[in-house]
């Protein structure tokens, strides 16, 4: 899918103001009410925490325990009072607790997936495991057996399961590397490369289905209502992935918006199922929670929203790309992909510096739009690493040349005379063109 987290409440720093207040608030009467029948270990109550980011639930049960609310003990968490029973048998115990805060993650983190490259964050790339796969295409075999015209907006999985069934299916996806990977593979029709914040010319009422996938803020989420609501026919069925009610602090005006919107383009709401679409964790979440000391396999559920469309759009509607949205220049070097903000002409000047973002290191430990260190990411690899750049300019001719295939040595000797930087700063390049290759999983920590 495409989505940001989508949640992650600025636990980097817990400035407490007090949305957050209200929000942590809710969240500390929900794992309280969950606790009361029987102990729970960290993994199933992050999966049952309704969309709170796994940083924001170790918060709250930190803070519930330290105030006597709460009792821990081999991994569970359960109410004062309540009958303890140790589950000595649980072979998931480890793997699914939170670490020690200092220890490091070595281990591989996700199995690796053979069609796509690696999700990136800037493109807001969460997709769905087999099971909400299965889940959607349970919920489509009626469509998919009277061969009707099916659309997937922004997910690329669900393409290749469709397809393989033999039906009509097209995927409207903003990420040519999705398109591309998928070209690769043979696949040849049904796939447009569109940014859905742009009209479709072709497809006015010409589905029966849509299955849409948007990142979880407002303006992606009216984008891909509009134009669901434009291509659907009448009495079209729209699938929406909607995020859970405590996913962020201002979530449940997010939904709402949601509903509103969709009945101002024609579109009524049909159903609710809680929790029907699991996503897998990408390695960019995975790394950023193993910076706080936290290791979980898969754990975000999205809610499903099903609308039918019931009539026509009565005036014209436009919906606008965000302009905190910043344009990126995308490279491949196997399944890594490398983002480099895109910099006006004649605006990169003075030396050459290389900076971390964060001031624990090069591995952002967020994946939060919300995060103030995002508007300073100027090179951000798909393992989440990301740095300030001063002279995009001088990064964009190494990383050309390095995706052409060129060695490091030669780029660096290149850059040298032609950019005139020191060899300290060619020495830094260098480290830093290695370090953005190499992936994290083959990394010595």
């Amino acid at each position: 899918m495409n989505k940001l987290n989508q949640n992650n409440s600025g636990n980097d720093s817990l400035v407490i103001n007090k949305k957050y207040n209200k929000y942590f608030q809710r969240l500390e009467m929900f794992l309280l009410c969950l606790l009361r029948k029987k102990p729970i270990n960290f993994y199933d109550i992050v999966c049952q925490a309704k969309g709170a980011f796994p940083t924001d639930v170790l918060y709250i049960l930190q803070k519930l325990v330290l105030s006597n609310k709460l009792k821990q003990k081999d991994e569970l968490y359960y109410i004062k009072g309540l009958k303890y029973e140790s589950k000595e048998k649980d072979t998931l115990k480890f793997k699914n607790s939170p670490l020690s805060p200092n220890k490091k993650v070595t281990s591989k983190l996700l199995s690796s997936d053979h069609v796509f490259a690696d999700p990136h964050l800037a493109d807001y790339d969460w997709r769905f495991t087999s099971e909400a796969r299965d889940e959607l295409i349970k919920r489509l075999i009626s469509f998919i057996e009277y061969d009707s015209k099916i659309a997937l907006f922004g997910t690329p999985t669900l393409f290749l399961n469709i397809y393989r069934l033999g039906t009509h299916v097209t995927l409207y996806d903003n990420s040519f590397s999705i398109i591309s990977d998928l070209k690769t593979l043979g696949f040849s029709k049904g796939l447009i490369h569109h940014n859905l914040f742009d009209p479709l010319l072709d497809s006015k009422s010409k589905y029966e289905i849509i299955v849409a996938d948007p990142p979880w803020y407002t303006p992606f989420h009216n984008a891909f209502i509009l134009r669901s609501s434009e291509s659907l026919r009448d009495q079209g069925i729209l699938m929406l992935s909607v995020p859970s009610w405590l996913t962020r602090p201002n979530v449940i005006s997010g939904r709402l918006k949601i509903i509103t919107f969709s009945a101002k383009v024609g579109l009524d709401l049909h159903e609710i199922v809680p929790g029907a679409l699991l996503y897998e964790s990408p390695k960019f979440e995975k790394i950023a929670l193993s910076q706080k000391g936290i290791n979980l396999g898969n754990w975000r559920f999205g809610d499903l929203f099903i609308f039918r469309k019931v009539r026509e759009i009565q005036q014209p509607l436009k919906v606008c790309y965000p302009k905190d949205e910043p344009n990126w220049d995308e490279y491949r070097f196997g399944n890594i992909k490398v983002k480099l903000r895109q910099s006006p002409k004649n605006t990169d000047t003075g030396e050459l510096k290389i900076r971390p973002v964060s001031s624990e290191g090069p591995y952002l430990g967020t994946v939060s739009r919300r995060s103030p260190l995002r508007k300073h990411i100027d090179l951000w690899t798909s393992d989440n690493i990301a740095y300030s750049i001063n002279r995009i300019d001088v990064i964009k001719v190494a990383l050309d040349k390095l995706q052409s295939g060129e060695p490091l040595k030669n780029i660096t000797s290149f850059l040298t005379k032609t950019v005139k930087i020191s060899k300290i700063k060619v020495d830094k390049l260098l480290k830093l063109l290695t370090d953005i290759i190499i992936p994290y999983e083959n990394k010595e920590l």
